[in-house]
């Protein structure tokens, strides 16, 4: 009775509460269904799970650096209309994830030949030299696989995060820069980086202890930096899913994309381990028990409930068949890949 007067509620167009948010339906609904009722109802109800608020700013797993220059995150400065007057495009930054020091040099443009030049003049400032470079999945540092491979560095492109601390030292640079063109009424950035980048370098940073500065840190004190930046006791976080759970994860989009579509795939998958953390982190398979590489943050799942009344859209029929008068089609569904391809019989269609 409590699920039809929720369906009610939440399909029906005559009630204001049509396709609402959970807080407005049992706001709304109070007394007639309760707030437990509602939970079961919405996990269960595709187009509510598929159409949850997603959320782009949330508590991730912290980068941890071993030592000095062992992990370095690296991105492009985009400088493309000062081009005229300095010759150069972007300009290549990179920085020690322990250390915070930050190192550059211009970049032609893109293409490999400018890229691997840029790298030749930046990777001999970073002393001892880098074990590890994250950047995005660019074009524009995919393709130095072997140049990486040579230099006997790993290569790590990431995904959600992109490489996190050279985008911030990208902000802290054009601030700098622009101020500087500003005052000075000079365009010309290339003769001005490095000294912008050791004026960062040489002020106090206070994620390093005692506002020690980037360029203090050495193979000497390093333990204690290590020990102040990652030792320090932090609250565990509550754990949102468990073994077994059922949910749908996120799509890749930014912050800009239309809030109208929907934000989590028609795809159902399983919790098959748990990493606690902070934050606690889930490894999923799909349903056909495959596990996917990655592993999701809580924010990028919303659970659901798999049972006989799952609703999933078909896309094409692909064939039919009839077996003992009963009619069947062979069906490729919305979201999922040709391995889901099934027969389906006429009367489980909606």
């Amino acid at each position: 009775m409590a699920a039809e007067k929720a369906k009610k509620y939440y399909t029906d167009l005559a009630y204001p509460t049509a396709f609402s948010g959970r807080s407005n339906l049992e706001r709304e609904t109070k007394g007639e269904v309760s707030k437990k009722e509602w939970d079961k109802y919405l996990t269960k109800n595709r187009v509510f799970t598929q159409y949850h608020p997603m959320r782009h700013k949330f508590k991730r797993l912290r980068v941890i650096g071993s030592s000095l220059n062992t992990h370095t995150h690296f991105d492009l400065m985009d400088l493309k209309k000062l081009k005229n007057v300095n010759n150069y495009s972007y300009c290549l930054v990179g920085v020690c994830v322990l250390s915070k020091v930050c190192k550059v040099a211009p970049v032609f443009d893109k293409s490999k030949k400018s890229m691997e030049k840029a790298f030749d003049i930046i990777l001999p400032k970073f002393k001892p030299g880098i074990l590890n470079i994250f950047h995005d999945r660019g074009k524009e540092f995919i393709c130095l696989k072997d140049y990486f491979k040579k230099k006997d560095i790993n290569q790590c492109a990431t995904k959600s995060f992109h490489a996190c601390y050279a985008e911030l030292y990208i902000k802290l640079l054009k601030q700098k820069l622009f101020r500087r063109m500003s005052y000075y009424n000079d365009l010309n950035w290339v003769d001005h980086i490095d000294a912008i980048a050791e004026t960062l370098n040489n002020s106090p940073n206070r994620s390093l202890p005692s506002s020690m500065t980037p360029n203090e840190v050495s193979l000497n004190n390093v333990q204690e930096v290590w020990n102040h930046l990652y030792l320090k006791e932090t609250k565990k976080h509550r754990q949102k899913f468990f073994v077994g759970d059922r949910c749908r994860i996120v799509y890749d989009k930014d912050a800009f994309t239309k809030s109208h579509f929907s934000n989590f795939s028609d795809e159902v998958y399983q919790i098959h381990k748990v990493v606690k953390g902070n934050p606690t982190t889930y490894f999923i398979k799909n349903m056909s028990g495959r596990p996917l590489k990655r592993r999701f943050y809580a924010p990028e799942m919303v659970k659901t409930i798999l049972d006989k009344e799952t609703e999933f859209r078909v896309e094409k029929v692909l064939k039919t068949k009839t077996v003992n008068k009963i009619k069947y089609f062979f069906c490729k569904f919305v979201g999922l890949s040709q391995e889901y391809n099934e027969w389906i019989p006429e009367n489980n269609f909606v």
